[in-house]
């Protein structure tokens, strides 16, 4: 009865270990796809990524005795590390946005100008949205509006100030996207509104450093001078100083936001082994039974 007992456990085991044969053989056809899975909980460091790359394609091209499931996951390897290393293409996406953010932005700077001008009642006369030459030098854009006799400096300072506005409005924005985490998932997504926050802090810096006498924020500073009785020193350094501070903040939110989109392209990684010749056996020692499992780790 004793031997019967034996007999059947040996059965069980031997159609045990045929199951994990078998199963080990399947996993070792599906290598490459379970590495990709795997391999993307751990993003390389770029330098090591740049290396490991090198390595692997001579491996493969070299290596005549590497093995068919070897070879699959090394070449997915491979795949994965080219993805990871092209991390230039997103900053070549950023740079092919710049020009159409600068044409982008002037549109929008002399749109905010419009948009005031004619909510109070004034008629465009002139509207350019593009860098030209004008009497007076060199101009990104131009807008020129009428003006109401009823109109006081607080009307005309408004209208100076609308794009400031919108480049804070847009700054602030951005800046609460990254800090709560809610930037789209998409790297390239995340480019776009990088570089289209960076334009509005471009403008917002402008702003505060440009020395033309007609500058919105020259002409701002000389209403409130002429027309609120504030001196000189105190009109200029109400509005440096309000630019400078969205000036750092936006700073510090588009650090953030690049950290963001490169987030993972300098992490360190774990090396994932790669389990060869992985073999189950029975293995019967008088009255014990058990199993034993041998291979190259």
């Amino acid at each position: 009865m004793r031997g019967l007992v034996i007999q059947i456990h040996l059965v069980c085991l031997l159609g045990l270990t045929g199951a994990l044969q078998s199963s080990v053989a399947l996993a070792g056809e599906h290598a490459a796809s379970l590495f990709d899975e795997m391999i993307e909980l751990s993003p390389p460091d770029l330098t090591e990524a740049v290396d490991e790359l090198r390595s692997l394609k001579h491996e493969i091209r070299f290596n005549r005795n590497l093995e068919a499931a070897d070879r699959k996951v090394l070449q997915s390897r491979v795949r994965y590390l080219k993805k990871r290393v092209a991390w230039w293409k997103l900053f070549l996406t950023g740079v092919g946005l710049a020009p159409l953010e600068l044409f982008l932005g002037i549109t929008i700077h002399e749109g905010s100008h419009a948009l005031w001008a004619k909510a109070m009642g004034a008629t465009i006369l002139e509207f350019k949205p593009w860098p030209h030459v004008d009497r007076d030098g060199f101009y990104f854009g131009a807008m020129v509006n009428s003006t109401k006799k009823s109109w006081s400096a607080k009307n005309h300072i408004l209208i100076y100030a609308a794009p400031m506005v919108t480049d804070a409005v847009v700054l602030m924005t951005y800046g609460g996207l990254v800090l709560s985490d809610a930037l789209p998932e998409n790297k390239y997504a995340q480019m776009v509104m990088f570089v289209f926050a960076a334009g509005h802090l471009v403008d917002m810096t402008n702003h505060m450093v440009a020395r033309n006498k007609h500058t919105d924020t020259a002409m701002i500073e000389k209403l409130l001078v002429k027309d609120k009785g504030w001196k000189k020193w105190q009109a200029r350094l109400m509005m440096r100083g309000s630019q400078a501070v969205m000036i750092t903040a936006g700073t510090a939110f588009l650090i953030r936001g690049a950290m963001k989109i490169f987030e993972g392209t300098f992490a360190k990684k774990r090396k994932l082994k790669i389990i060869r010749d992985f073999i189950i056996t029975p293995d019967v020692d008088g009255t014990a039974v058990g199993l034993s499992a041998s291979g190259r780790f």
